[in-house]
């Protein structure tokens, strides 16, 4: 009896333990099929900071396991590339996970770090509103086959459609109409789409638009040598000639267009020609109104491919090669026609030469400085501005002012040359100042001339000696007032009389306070106001433009010249003199010392062109 239950509870032992192993196992798998134990955590987002935070409640001595992935299926979490996964103790129960970009896929995923832990996920961000440009960023598009390959992070459908870029850049793609293109979605992996271009004009231009709610991004894609034909548009008077040239026979399509914003705005009919031939093929599109902004669509229609291709030969960034050829012919135009028209006035203004009024020069003083700068200015006048200069000392026998008298000689020539439009020029100096004085009243007409006496003899001994005796200076220059003065109490006007400075020779205080209304030449200073004064042009009514502008330019052109020539002719600055005197002092004190060969240099008057017949040479007053 006892040899029969012996092996029997042996075999019972053994059938309750290979029981308790397959419960024990059963147990085991449970969690990953039925659910298990979960650990309990809360999610905090900062979408700005693009980050998140994941609190567990650790309760256990099992530490947790948190990671970053996309949801792109119900069942399928992808691995968050680069990989986030990190670790929570129960000493640490918070971490903080940052991703660089915010897709609504983005989960998180929390589970005990066991072996078939059950997994929870959570996706915060899918009530949030889509990031328009982290969708593109994350994604990539190639060209396959005859299709266009879209594969992204998470399952998006977005909307794909052709557009034309200008001017190479992807953000200026004019929209085209009806050229939606179909998707034929992967049942297999739902983050990858295909789009069909095998009907699409691959021009390196167009580009495809893929467009997810209210954000869009273009990608162009296509490379040169896609195409077999192409097209040329050449503006024409009224009308638009577009040139087709296709290697395979085909049939084309074109019609105006105004841009406007982000599309073409179709003007007019659409004409169409078949391409059968070599030759190129033209279409006329006729315009009414010319606008910047026009622009032709040209399009394949048999066999039909979707887009068609922009031509803008108006607009400004497809014409700057033509404004650049415009703009140089205008400018080779305009210097042509210049020479020639310099050439026709040059043959008709031959004869022509500046010439000034006639003048009278009237002088105040007997000095050899003054004497010989007016001399230079006479001889300036006459020689280069070719006006007819009247002077006491130049006057020819016979009707001189020895023969008239200083007073008829005087009111003849004024009432000549103011007639004939010519001015009256006083060279003043401080002797002259003295002979107003002294003319000016009786009373002081014996101060006034032992005055002028005195500054002849100071200026005599200054110049070594050197004065021009003459009562004719005196005489000629009190008729010359009494004229003036008439003229100012009869007409309030000096009519033509001026008054001229020589530098270093005469100063502003030198001149009576009655003459300070009277025009004032301070020379070679004002040189230029005086050839403007004394400049005037005769032309005819054909002319008279090119005549003035001519006269004007070439007055302006040697006034500078002609003062620098008078300026050789002025005497020594003040500090000049200076020095002079002081050396005239030191010869008085010791004579012995020889005069240097430079003070006896004498008065030299360089002379332009030779003087007009009538007028004798001015050289013979030094």
């Amino acid at each position: 009896m006892s040899s029969v239950l012996g092996p029997a509870c042996a075999m019972l032992l053994l059938l309750c333990v290979l029981a308790s192993n397959a419960v024990t196992g059963q147990y085991n798998k449970m969690p990953s099929r039925l659910g298990g134990p979960r650990p309990n955590f809360t999610v905090s987002v900062d979408p700005p900071s693009r980050s998140l935070t994941v609190y567990v409640n650790v309760t256990a001595e099992v530490n947790v396991r948190v990671r970053l992935c996309y949801r792109q299926r119900e069942e399928i979490c992808a691995e968050h590339n680069p990989r986030v996964k990190k670790l929570v103790t129960k000493e640490s129960p918070s971490v903080s996970l940052s991703f660089p970009n915010l897709l609504p896929c983005l989960c998180v995923q929390v589970y005990y770090a066991l072996p078939d832990a059950v997994r929870t996920t959570v996706c915060p961000f899918m009530t949030l509103a889509l990031d328009g440009e982290d969708v593109w960023r994350t994604s990539v598009v190639t060209e396959f086959d005859m299709s266009l390959k879209w594969q992204s992070l998470c399952p998006h459908k977005p909307a794909a459609s052709l557009c034309w870029r200008i001017q190479k850049i992807p953000t200026d793609c004019l929209a085209i109409a009806n050229s939606t293109l179909l998707a034929d979605s992967n049942t297999n992996n739902p983050v990858i789409l295909y789009y069909s271009i095998s009907h699409v004009d691959k021009h390196p231009n167009m580009c495809v638009k893929l467009s997810l709610n209210s954000s869009s991004h273009e990608y162009c894609i296509f490379k040169e040598g896609h195409t077999k034909w192409s097209a040329e548009v050449v503006p024409a008077s009224r009308h638009l000639k577009v040139y087709i040239s296709s290697a395979v026979p085909a049939s084309f399509s074109a019609q105006l267009c105004v841009i406007q914003g982000q599309e073409c705005v179709t003007q007019g009919a659409v004409h169409s020609v078949s391409k059968d031939s070599t030759n190129k093929k033209e279409l006329h599109l006729p315009f009414i109104h010319l606008q910047e902004e026009l622009c032709v669509q040209v399009w394949q229609t048999d066999p039909l491919l979707y887009g068609w291709r922009l031509y803008c030969p108006f607009s400004s960034h497809e014409r700057w090669g033509l404004v650049a050829v415009a703009t140089s012919i205008v400018i080779t135009s305009g210097i042509i026609l210049a020479y020639l028209s310099y050439l026709a006035a040059r043959r008709r203004l031959s004869a022509w030469q500046l010439s000034c009024r006639p003048v009278l020069l009237v002088c105040s003083s007997e000095q050899t400085d003054q004497l010989s700068a007016m001399c230079a200015l006479a001889s300036i006048l006459q020689g280069d501005l070719c006006s007819t200069v009247h002077m006491a000392h130049l006057a020819p026998r016979g009707g001189g002012v020895a023969d008239l008298g200083p007073l008829p000689w005087l009111y003849g020539q004024c009432e000549s040359v103011l007639a004939a439009g010519g001015r009256v020029l006083v060279v003043w100096s401080p002797e002259g100042n003295s002979a107003f004085q002294a003319w000016c009243g009786p009373t002081a007409e014996g101060t006034g001339e032992r005055e002028m006496e005195k500054r002849r003899k100071e200026k005599s001994e200054e110049d070594g000696g050197h004065m021009e005796p003459s009562g004719v200076t005196t005489s000629v220059l009190r008729a010359a007032l009494a004229y003036l003065r008439g003229l100012l109490h009869g007409y309030g006007q000096s009519h033509g009389f001026a008054l001229v400075c020589f530098e270093g020779l005469c100063c502003i205080q030198d001149i009576p306070k009655e003459l300070k209304e009277l025009p004032r030449y301070q020379l070679p200073r004002d040189f230029r106001a005086l050839v403007k004064e004394l400049h005037y042009c005769q032309a005819d009514s054909r002319w008279r433009f090119c005549h003035r502008l001519f006269s004007a330019v070439q007055a302006y052109r040697v006034a500078d010249r002609l003062a620098h020539k008078l300026q050789l002719h002025m005497p020594a600055a003040e500090d000049q003199r200076r020095k002079a005197a002081a050396l005239r002092l030191v010869r008085r004190a010791r004579p012995e010392i020889a005069r240097p060969d430079s003070a006896r240099t004498p008065v030299t008057i360089r002379l332009g062109k030779p003087p007009k017949p009538g007028i004798t040479d001015v050289t013979a007053l030094t």
